[in-house]
């Protein structure tokens, strides 16, 4: 299951620069790609029934992998989906 830049949340934004693909280990995965191991080893199965908290973690993934350049893009967009998060739930 795809992480980090290579996430839906993050693709557009990012080409990857021929880098391999990081992904989640995941028996109903269909890429292959660089192992990432989750955060916990439920998040693939999490992520894939819903796509919010996929989002949330795929960003969290670019923090803790990527280069400069996608940790910083996802800090941002990390920080502005929590802070909407925030004013929503006031």
């Amino acid at each position: 299951m795809p992480t980090a830049w290579a996430a839906p949340v993050m693709q557009n934004q990012f080409n990857g620069d021929g880098q391999v693909s990081p992904v989640w280990p995941d028996a109903e995965g269909m890429l292959q790609g660089a192992a990432v191991k989750p955060l916990y080893p439920s998040v693939p199965h999490a992520a894939r029934n819903e796509p919010r908290l996929y989002d949330l973690l795929a960003l969290v993934d670019a923090i803790r992998i990527g280069r400069a350049r996608e940790r910083n893009w996802a800090e941002k967009e990390l920080l502005r989906r929590l802070n909407q998060h925030a004013a929503t739930a006031a």
